[in-house]
């Protein structure tokens, strides 16, 4: 519960300790992008990447050096996966719940201090390639049971908003001026397109 010392809550310093930090937003252009990607394909241990792979991969290495983890200690990043095709049979197209399932990339802060862009973007792809049906019924059954997060230690989400259509958004009331998340999570990292 929230106490207010002041008049004004606002300025209040029980208030401004209470908010989350404020997120930040940080523009990759293209060009940058795609040398990423070159970056990752540049040792021939993987054949090709995505620009999600490529970003989650750079995001999660960035951030487990930023923070300086001991070499032993384990760094993972998840991410949620649309499984409506992945599942057999597949969802119907017309399928409107949720059916995202959180992949995870895991290794330890020496393997990505030491490691190449290649090591972290095939860590992010074995993620991706681990969700299947059979995966992702056990994934389930396990939240059923334990109903909580896969793993908070050492973790952070990275969600990609990349696909999404924004353009030309139309509501009974007006054209959509802008569309963003309402709250953006402390651990939680959102791609955006820039047009």
């Amino acid at each position: 519960m929230l106490t207010f010392s002041s008049r004004d809550p606002l300025n209040s310093p029980t208030f401004s300790r209470a908010l989350p930090p404020p997120p930040h937003l940080l523009f990759i252009p293209q060009h940058k992008i795609d040398c990423m990607k070159e970056e990752a394909l540049q040792d021939g241990k993987i054949k090709r990447c995505t620009v999600f792979q490529v970003m989650v991969a750079k995001i999660w290495r960035a951030r487990t050096l930023a923070l300086g983890l001991p070499d032993e200690r384990t760094s993972t990043v998840l991410f949620p996966i649309d499984v409506r095709k992945r599942m057999v049979p597949p969802l119907p197209a017309n399928f409107a719940g949720n059916a995202l399932v959180p992949g995870f990339a895991r290794a330890s802060a020496r393997e990505l201090r030491e490691e190449g862009a290649s090591f972290c973007v095939s860590k992010v792809q074995e993620g991706l390639e681990r969700l299947f049906d059979a995966y992702v019924r056990s994934g389930i059954d396990w939240l059923e049971v334990h109903k909580g997060v896969p793993s908070a230690v050492d973790s952070f989400s990275v969600v990609s908003w990349l696909r999404l259509v924004m353009e030309g958004l139309e509501f009974e009331w007006a054209e959509a001026g802008c569309i963003t998340p309402i709250t953006v999570n402390t651990g939680l990292v959102m791609l955006l397109a820039s047009e």
